[in-house]
């Protein structure tokens, strides 16, 4: 089931707790769980507004910040893209300053759907103000 958060809800409810568990790798670790998280919120509403996806989610390691490291990166599920716009996409978003993995949530493999069904955490969907 994803759970969507919204911007304010993501820094209030999610991100505090969560920055702080990541206190466990040092600061750099810290800071750059906090720019990651800034990032893919930043990137999700791309996705969304500028791209026309239907809805952004994020798994990995950045949910689970116990296990966030100084080389994790942001792992998005992304719905509604035509497959030509979902390529352009995912060049733009890699050139981020956090590394990007991008899955195709019309086309999801058996283990990207058990993650999306247990953890995902929606950041944007078209019409809901993320």
């Amino acid at each position: 089931m994803l759970e969507h958060v919204s911007g304010r809800a993501l820094a209030g409810r999610r991100l505090r707790p969560r920055v702080a568990d990541a206190t466990a790798g040092g600061p750099a670790c810290l800071q750059r769980y906090g720019q990651a998280w800034r990032q893919a919120v930043y990137t999700a509403r791309r996705f969304v507004y500028e791209f026309g996806a239907a809805r952004v989610a994020v798994i990995g390691d950045l949910v689970h910040p116990d296990g966030f490291r100084r080389d994790s990166g942001i792992e998005f599920v992304v719905w509604g893209l035509r497959a030509d716009v979902f390529r352009r996409t995912v060049r733009r978003a890699r050139d981020a300053c956090v590394a990007v993995r991008i899955h195709d949530g019309d086309c999801l493999d058996a283990r990207v759907a058990a993650l999306v069904r247990s953890e995902a955490i929606e950041l944007a969907c078209r019409g809901r103000e993320a």
